[in-house]
Formats: C-alpha cells, sequence, structure tokens
C-alpha cells in the first residue's frame, strides 16, 4: 500500500484477496493493478488480445490440436480474458482445455508429475497430430516443454508452445519460449500517474507477442 503527498490517501492494490465491493467501499481511493469491476481505478492488461495472439500464431502455423493448459482460473479475473480471446478462434478446431490445480507451484515435485500425466494423455489421444499449446503463463509453459523434450515430442515441428508474461524464465528454457507480454513499465506509469489524475475507471494496456524458438514462425 503506498500514500501520496496530498492530503488524502490512496492505494495501490494487487492482492485479489478482496472482492470489488469491498474495494469500492475502503474510505479512500484505491488504483488497482490487474483487477477488474468496481467502482475505482483499475490498470489491466489487454488479457483478451494477448489470448487471441497466441491463436492467432498457432493456426497461421498449421497446428492441427489447440490446447490450453492453465492452472486455474475464475471468470472475474481479468486473466481469464485470456482463455476467451485463445478460444474465439477456436470454433471447429480440435481444441481442449486443461486445468491442474497442481501447477500453481511450478517447482514442486507435484507440478512436474501433474504435467507428465497431461502429456501422457494428450500422446494418447493425439499423436502423430501437431499441436498448439498455449499455457497460461511461462512456469507452465517450460513444464510442458520439459514434458515434450523427455517423451521426444520435437518442438515446434511437433509441439509448438506459447507461454505468457514474458519472464525470464521463457529466455533461459532450453528452447526459449514464445510468450505473450504485458507492458509492465506503461502499467506502473499509468498506476503513479492515477495519483495525480484519480479517476474510477479501467485502462487497458496492449500486450505483443514475442516469438521465439517454440514456434516455428519465429
Amino acid at each position: 500500500m503506498a500514500v501520496s503527498e496530498k492530503s488524502w490517501c490512496s492505494g495501490f492494490l494487487l492482492s485479489p484477496l478482496l472482492d470489488a465491493e469491498e474495494i469500492a467501499g475502503l474510505p479512500v481511493p484505491v488504483i488497482t493493478i490487474e483487477r477488474s469491476g468496481g467502482n475505482f481505478m483499475q490498470i489491466n492488461s489487454d488479457n483478451f488480445t494477448g489470448g487471441k495472439l497466441a491463436a492467432e500464431l498457432l493456426l497461421e502455423n498449421h497446428c492441427e490440436v489447440f490446447i490450453h493448459i492453465n492452472n486455474d482460473y475464475t471468470t472475474i479475473w481479468p486473466s481469464f480474458k485470456r482463455i476467451v480471446g485463445f478460444e474465439c478462434l477456436m470454433e471447429g478446431q480440435t481444441y481442449e482445455r486443461v486445468i491442474r490445480r497442481e501447477l500453481s507451484e511450478p517447482f514442486l515435485p507435484s507440478a512436474a508429475q501433474a504435467m507428465k500425466e497431461i502429456v501422457e494423455d494428450l500422446l494418447l489421444k493425439y499423436k502423430g497430430r501437431k499441436w498448439g499449446v498455449f499455457c497460461s503463463n511461462d512456469d507452465i509453459a517450460r513444464l510442458f516443454e520439459q514434458q515434450c523434450i523427455l517423451k521426444h515430442l520435437a518442438v515446434p515441428d511437433e509441439a509448438e508452445i506459447i507461454g505468457y508474461d514474458n519472464t525470464p524464465i521463457s529466455e533461459c528454457a532450453t528452447y526459449p519460449i514464445t510468450s505473450v507480454a504485458q507492458n509492465i513499465r506503461l502499467m506502473a506509469q499509468l498506476a503513479l500517474d492515477g495519483f495525480d489524475n484519480y479517476i474510477p475507471c479501467e485502462t487497458i494496456v496492449p500486450n505483443i507477442l514475442v516469438k521465439k524458438s517454440t514456434t516455428t514462425n519465429s
């Protein structure tokens, strides 16, 4: 929580523990980052377009089966729009959404085991067809890439992978992972500017797709 130098207080909020009504009812103006809904100032990335960009690239690269892998979601999270953006182009395609909560802790053995099970199940269903895989973050994408290597699936010829956030781990993977990059610098600047120009509204910040080694059109 940050405090401005004005005579009134305001604050940043990233925590998901308060719902929109509770935030709007706070006695100070609040600026949220990656939270939506309610009568307060919201700075959110364009999650819908991020998911859509991932789908467009995988379709362009002639993938035959499309898979979204996520650890969890609710429809009120801004990040849910990543799924909506991806799925809006999946009509008529072979598509599967995979949710495993074990992936929330990507560095634990339980996450690796969950991803092993996911890949083994996909091999039973779709072996011999080119996969286009969109993961909800780069940590999950790294786990998926690791299992592809262990299962001798060629990346990107047999499985293309796109992550989200363009974090350093996407660069450090065995094959650097194509990822959707959020403009964190601009989001932070807009939040800071909100102290001087506070308007209870939602501002959407564009994302870009950073192509790397896990997609063929890179």
